[in-house]
């Protein structure tokens, strides 16, 4: 455990703060951070697809000579993963020495842990001097920390748009829609993923900016599974806006960590929210005969989630979240027709007994997939 998320565990309640910018804008002000040292800047929002196009944008971007810097969450085993310039992860004593150095301020501003990491992540990529710098939001748009008024000069991108974190950010589509359109600027040019033709309309609507719209090509349909197909055709034409000329297309990039990460047997997708997870249903990567390990946070329509995970198989093991108190615990699980095990060491055992040698999918929570891999590299 670094010298950071020692702080925070200790602080537990930085975690999940009020929502406000007014730290982050605050502390980014004090040390006289200037968005021009970040070169040109692309900011992420949306309900799914986030990680994804980022990291396609940016393996895009290094292919073609550019410096990139790259801001995204979550992580699967250390918080460095969020941090990353020329697609290397900010190294350990980097991360600590920045946390040293400006531990006074986040202090000081009661930076919430996501805040902190992008924090720390702005005082690295400073450093670095990216032409392009990507930023992906963790909850929402309006109140991320990533919307900072102290980055004004960027190109907005919006990636499939569904009902997530209702609690938080409205109970209707179109109000979740206009949290994440709160992080475009008047000028910003907008870039949309391929979404409903009816939320899109709406955007187009509400917005005044350059609007660019994707589509699907033949080639990602070909190379790359969905929905990440999508995903790679949004990023190629951001790519080709930053770059100014058109480019080729990839078929060897690499997908972030647990999105469709297969291990032997056992595939790793940190879905978690019904668009997410009906996706994985069109993806075509199990066989009537797999097994599931699911989980969830209380706060999900867990109905529903089980409901469409039963379209890919009737094998379905629930366990919780390790250490997240919002995990789904037993009572929860008592009324899906499915088997349920506490820890997920013995969930994974189960699945392994009666896979027949199929697949298991893990899928729910990108901590649970994290759980799962530290097991399966006897971590755990």
């Amino acid at each position: 455990m670094n010298l950071f998320e020692e702080y925070y565990k200790d602080n537990y309640e930085l975690k999940n703060k009020e929502l406000s910018l007014s730290g982050i804008n605050n502390a980014l002000s004090a040390v006289g951070f200037s968005e021009s040292d970040l070169g040109r800047i692309v900011h992420v929002a949306g309900t799914n697809g986030k990680g994804s196009t980022s990291f396609f944008l940016a393996q895009i971007l290094e292919k073609n000579g550019l410096n990139t810097a790259l801001f995204t969450s979550p992580h699967i085993f250390n918080v460095t993963e969020r941090i990353s310039t020329g697609l290397l992860n900010i190294g350990n004593d980097d991360f600590d020495k920045i946390f040293s150095k400006y531990f006074h301020i986040i202090k000081h501003y009661d930076l919430s842990y996501f805040e902190g990491v992008f924090f720390i992540a702005l005082m690295f990529f400073i450093r670095q001097k990216p032409d392009i710098t990507i930023l992906e939001t963790g909850l929402g748009g309006r109140f991320d920390a990533t919307n900072t008024s102290v980055i004004n000069n960027k190109i907005c991108l919006l990636t499939s748009l569904s009902q997530d974190h209702t609690d938080i950010l409205g109970s209707n589509i179109y109000q979740i829609v206009n949290e994440k359109l709160a992080i475009i600027r008047d000028s910003s040019t907008v870039f949309l993923g391929i979404n409903k033709a009816s939320i899109t309309a709406y955007i187009k609507s509400m917005l005044k900016n350059p609007v660019i719209e994707t589509s699907l090509t033949s080639f990602a349909k070909n190379n790359y599974p969905y929905p990440f197909s999508e995903n790679y055709c949004l990023a190629k034409k951001v790519a080709q806006h930053l770059i100014k000329a058109d480019i080729s297309d990839y078929h060897d990039l690499l997908l972030p960590p647990c999105r469709l990460e297969r291990i032997g047997n056992i595939i790793l997708d940190g879905s978690h929210n019904p668009s997410g997870l009906l996706a994985l249903t069109k993806s075509n990567i199990l066989s009537d005969s797999s097994v599931i390990i699911f989980t969830s946070t209380k706060e999900r329509n867990i109905q529903k989630n089980f409901n469409i995970l039963r379209k890919l198989s009737d094998k379905i093991i629930l366990t919780t979240i390790p250490e997240n108190p919002r995990s789904i615990s037993e009572k929860e699980a008592h009324n899906l027709d499915c088997m349920f095990f506490k820890l997920p060491t013995d969930a994974l055992q189960k699945a392994t007994e009666i896979c027949n040698g199929n697949e298991i999918l893990v899928t729910g929570s990108f901590y649970l997939c994290s759980a799962v891999k530290k097991i399966i590299q006897g971590e755990i």
